[in-house]
C-alpha cells in the first residue's frame, strides 16, 4: 500500500509538471522558439525520469526480487551504466555479507533508491574517481562515496544533499547522514539500521 500511494503520489507530480511544461511549450512555440525547445528538453528529462522511477518501482514490487542479492544486482547495473554516461571511473566494492540480509520490501526499495540516487547525484555534479562502497557495520547498512570534488559543483552538491526527496527518504529508514571533507576528497556517509 506505501508503495502503491508513493507511485501514485510519483506520477501526479511528474504528470502535473510534465502538463505545465507543455503548456508553456506550446504558449512560447511561435514567439520564442528556444524557450519552447527548453520546455521540450525539459519535458523530455521529467518523463525518462519518471520511467525509470515506475521501472525501479514495479521491479521492487515483484516477488522475483524479494532479496538483497537482486537489489545489489540491479545497483551494479546502474553504477555500469553511470560508468557509459560519464566516461568516469567508478569502483565499487560490496560486502558479500550484504547479500544475506533481508529487509522488507519497503526498505529494499528505499535502500535501492538511496543507492542509485547518491550516486547518480554524484556523478551529476562533476565527482571524479568514485569509490562506492557497501558493507554492514554494527547492524546497520553502510554506504559511503569517497571521491574527488575538484570539479564539482560545490553549491549544487549541497543543495542535492538538503533537497526535500533525500530528507524524507533518510527519516524514513531512520538514517544518519554523515559528510566529510579534507581538501579535495569528500566522503558521504549513509548508515541505514537493518
Amino acid at each position: 500500500t506505501d508503495i502503491a500511494d508513493d507511485l501514485h503520489q510519483e506520477v501526479n507530480t511528474a504528470l502535473g509538471n510534465i502538463n505545465i511544461l507543455s503548456e508553456m511549450a506550446h504558449l512560447k512555440s511561435e514567439t520564442d522558439l528556444d524557450k519552447s525547445r527548453e520546455y521540450i528538453e525539459q519535458i523530455h528529462t521529467k518523463s525518462r525520469n519518471m520511467m525509470a522511477v515506475m521501472d525501479d518501482m514495479l521491479w521492487s514490487i515483484s516477488p522475483a526480487n524479494d532479496s538483497m542479492t537482486s537489489v545489489i544486482e540491479r545497483f551494479k547495473e546502474h553504477v555500469d551504466s553511470l560508468r557509459s554516461i560519464y566516461g568516469q571511473a567508478i569502483w565499487l566494492d560490496i560486502e558479500p555479507k550484504v547479500a544475506q540480509l533481508s529487509p522488507n520490501m519497503k526498505l529494499r526499495k528505499n535502500i535501492l533508491w538511496l543507492l542509485k540516487s547518491g550516486s547518480a547525484n554524484m556523478m551529476r555534479t562533476g565527482a571524479r574517481d568514485l569509490h562506492i562502497y557497501v558493507g554492514l557495520q554494527r547492524q546497520q547498512l553502510l554506504f559511503r562515496m569517497d571521491f574527488n570534488n575538484s570539479s564539482m559543483d560545490l553549491l549544487q552538491l549541497n543543495n542535492l544533499l538538503q533537497r526535500q526527496e533525500l530528507t524524507k527518504k533518510i527519516q524514513e529508514v531512520k538514517a544518519r547522514l554523515i559528510v566529510k571533507q579534507q581538501n579535495d576528497q569528500q566522503v558521504i556517509e549513509l548508515f541505514i539500521p537493518v
